[in-house]
């Protein structure tokens, strides 16, 4: 047709050859020349005036090709939603009355295959009027495909006893999108798609007013069994989580699937690491004999609880790590921080009941059970005389976080000797001593003077507020 509408086949000079930048649409880049009045203009940006022109012309016609397929929604089984339609010979396929629904399984029923539908064995259901004509009619035999019934029910758990439709919008509008949808490398098809699907025709219905059902999708990874394969019976790798909860309890379970590996990935069972989380949590467990200056044999502290800049620093910056890394699904990093926290605690000769609180409120989202339990002790709920605070932990707000506390007053610089670790010192963070200031004391340490004494600098290596290191000969 180009020759014949006086239109010739540009050539499409290469972009690299023109020296051009690569367009928006890959494959669709460079110049045309030769093609009438479309030529020396960018191919991706004269399409839709081609198109244009040639429906004025004619000899075609502007249209979307969808690569999908039908989506067959009937299944030949009994369970599932029985399709409400009516069979009539006379007005053809119509809709059950919305005063009939929902239409229910009958429970008699012919389970064994004879060729049709489980629900066509019995006649006394199929048999009904046509809601048209109100002659005899018949029920459709078939159920609906439950990823039908999946792609939109989370819609009616808002308020399952809403009777004015399928859901309520306004309830719906309060709450819906979801913030975060976390599926299966399975559902990435079959559910997610549909369920924006049915989010668009509830829209298109005037019944929402978003277009997705979500505003962002997060895939979960794998646990693979020990052997680093996909867990199954037949390769004998299947770790049943009953059994692991009874022997570690379910919180060291949670805190192990939390810390074992990022969300996203894949990673196999360790039942070693295992162990690790029990320690941790029992580890957080014996932290309670520290608060409040008390060890395990009861006898009071004359240490003084008043948290001091490091403690404050070490808290603040815990929170907030833990806070950004639970909203980011970065659990596995979220825990690494609280055990960073612990050592730190741990370290100490006894601790705030701040600190401890804290600890519980942070840590509560991983473990919720061994954390509500220490909550309710006399020394944390801040109860009297025996009293108990029932309030659970997981009522509270979460830690505010103090943001003057997020720069430590002293950093560790490394000191290196010809690349190699010599030692370290601690210097002024919010004031920063001066690189002679820092080389000063570095030289003036005694494990640094043992490389360094007698022998000639040849070059000093400086970065600031981590490390110094002197190349000697």
């Amino acid at each position: 047709f180009a020759k014949k509408y006086g239109i010739a086949v540009g050539e499409v000079v290469s972009p690299r050859e023109n020296g051009h930048a690569a367009t928006p649409h890959d494959g669709m880049g460079g110049i045309l020349h030769d093609s009438g009045p479309f030529s020396g203009r960018e191919v991706w940006e004269v399409v839709p005036e081609v198109i244009d022109w040639i429906e004025k012309e004619g000899i075609g016609k502007r249209f979307v090709n969808y690569h999908l397929h039908d989506w067959s929604v009937s299944r030949q089984r009994y369970w599932g939603t029985p399709v409400p339609m009516i069979h009539c010979d006379i007005d053809g396929i119509i809709p059950v009355p919305e005063k009939d629904l929902p239409v229910t399984l009958p429970y008699d029923v012919d389970y064994q295959p004879k060729g049709k539908p489980p629900l066509a064995s019995n006649e006394e259901w199929m048999r009904v009027k046509c809601p048209k004509c109100g002659k005899d009619a018949k029920r459709d035999p078939e159920t609906l495909d439950t990823f039908f019934d999946s792609s939109w029910y989370y819609y009616r758990y808002v308020d399952p006893k809403f009777g004015g439709g399928p859901f309520d919008p306004k309830e719906v509008a309060k709450l819906m999108p979801l913030d975060i949808y976390f599926g299966g490398g399975e559902h990435t098809l079959g559910h997610t798609l549909y369920a924006r699907f049915f989010t668009k025709f509830f829209k298109d219905l005037g019944m929402v007013n978003f277009s997705e059902f979500a505003l962002k999708r997060i895939q979960h990874g794998i646990v693979l069994g020990p052997d680093g394969n996909k867990m199954s019976k037949s390769k004998g790798n299947v770790i049943n989580p009953d059994d692991v909860v009874k022997e570690f309890g379910t919180d060291a379970v949670r805190v192990y699937l939390s810390f074992m590996m990022p969300y996203n990935t894949t990673g196999p069972w360790s039942t070693s690491a295992m162990y690790g989380m029990f320690k941790f949590l029992k580890r957080v467990w014996d932290l309670q004999y520290k608060v409040d200056g008390k060890e395990k044999n009861d006898k009071p502290s004359t240490i003084n609880h008043e948290l001091s800049p490091k403690d404050l620093f070490y808290m603040n910056t815990t929170i907030k790590k833990v806070e950004e890394d639970i909203a980011s699904t970065k659990f596995n990093t979220a825990v690494a921080e609280i055990m960073k926290w612990l050592n730190h605690l741990e370290s100490k000769e006894s601790i705030s009941e701040k600190e401890f609180k804290t600890l519980l409120l942070i840590l509560a989202p991983f473990a919720p059970h061994v954390t509500e339990e220490l909550w309710q002790l006399d020394k944390v709920s801040g109860s009297n005389e025996g009293e108990v605070d029932f309030k659970s932990i997981h009522q509270e707000a979460w830690p505010v976080i103090d943001e003057s506390m997020l720069t430590a007053d002293e950093v560790t610089m490394v000191i290196q000797v010809n690349g190699k670790l010599r030692a370290s010192i601690n210097v002024g963070n919010k004031t920063a001593a001066s690189q002679e200031e820092i080389e000063k004391l570095a030289l003036e340490n005694d494990k640094v003077k043992l490389w360094t004494e007698g022998k000639e600098i040849l070059k000093k290596i400086f970065v600031p507020k981590k490390l110094i290191n002197f190349v000697v000969r």
